[in-house]
């Protein structure tokens, strides 16, 4: 709207004084009948006629000064909203993929969980293995010594060092082999742990993410509040187009009857009754939807034209 009113400040008081002056020319034109105009009149008519054209040429103007501003604003307007939509596409997408990964996260993390808790149990079984086993070699390590205390009684000493000596052996390899089964399995809870940290590091990388989602409704709503405002610019731009067409050609008819009312041209109202009446027409007509253009003078005006625009028109010329 302040295009449309900025338009109506610019045009509507020139406009009003070009209707006064084109009232006043009906007037002369019909008083004085098929009558030559005096000296005195014919100088107050070439006045109407220089001041109508004057108000008209300002009015214009005007209205080519708003009319710039808002074709500028119509030219910048769709970059603004493809680079917002461009903005707004990419953050959907991105959310998009935000929230998908996010699922494959939160999936990941429970098997990771999952993982690490095996892992730890396994661990746990190796060290109570290794645990039992270093009691075992213990005990049987008492066994042998007690054996070789006997050794004196060979029927008794000896067989009990040598079955002691092979079940150590037997533990200690035993053992070996829990020892490497443990550290295997103490890799897998590292990795797995450390998957599990990744997870919910990228998980909660992805929730801060999906906080941009009010930053994308905020987004939105002014994508749909600049459209409106485009919207409501482009009508402005169609608006003030109308209204300066009007004012456009009323002021190529007033240059024209200016060029035909000059001392060296003007011949009498007989010989411009034509011009006139295309003036009058184009004002009449054209005035009719022209609400930027319109006030209780202006539509007082035109009645009081439309009435001698009817007077004149009867005269004959002979």
């Amino acid at each position: 709207m302040e295009h449309q009113k900025g338009f109506r400040r610019q045009t509507l008081p020139h406009y009003r004084k070009v209707i006064t002056s084109l009232v006043s020319l009906a007037e002369m034109a019909v008083r004085a009948g098929n009558q030559r105009l005096s000296d005195t009149e014919k100088a107050r008519w070439a006045a109407e006629v220089d001041s109508a054209l004057a108000e008209i040429k300002e009015a214009v103007a005007g209205g080519e000064e708003i009319k710039g501003d808002v074709d500028r604003e119509t030219e910048e307007t769709p970059v603004a909203h493809n680079d917002l939509e461009e903005e707004i596409d990419t953050m959907r997408r991105e959310l998009q993929e935000a929230e998908k990964e996010l699922i494959t996260q939160e999936i990941n993390k429970e098997k990771s969980r999952d993982d690490l808790q095996k892992a730890r149990a396994k661990l746990m079984r190796a060290t109570e293995t290794q645990n039992t086993i270093a009691t075992r070699i213990a005990a049987k390590e008492t066994h042998r010594n007690m054996g070789i205390g006997l050794i004196l009684i060979p029927f008794i000493g000896i067989p009990v060092v040598l079955g002691a000596s092979k079940e150590i052996k037997r533990l200690q390899q035993l053992n070996e082999s829990t020892a490497k089964w443990k550290a295997k399995w103490q890799v897998k809870r590292d990795n797995r742990a450390n998957d599990l940290e990744q997870c919910y590091r990228k998980i909660a990388e992805l929730k801060g993410k999906l906080v941009e989602e009010a930053s994308l409704r905020e987004k939105e709503r002014k994508l749909v509040m600049m459209k409106k405002e485009s919207d409501e610019l482009f009508e402005a731009q169609r608006t003030v187009q109308h209204h300066l067409n009007h004012l456009t050609a009323l002021e190529g008819e007033l240059e024209v009857l200016h060029s035909q009312c000059t001392r060296d041209t003007f011949y009498g109202i007989q010989a411009i009754k034509g011009r006139l009446q295309s003036l009058f027409t184009v004002l009449q007509l054209g005035s009719c939807d022209k609400d930027l253009l319109s006030d209780s003078r202006v539509c007082s005006e035109l009645t009081k034209l439309d009435v001698r625009v009817g007077d004149f028109n009867s005269i004959s010329y002979n």
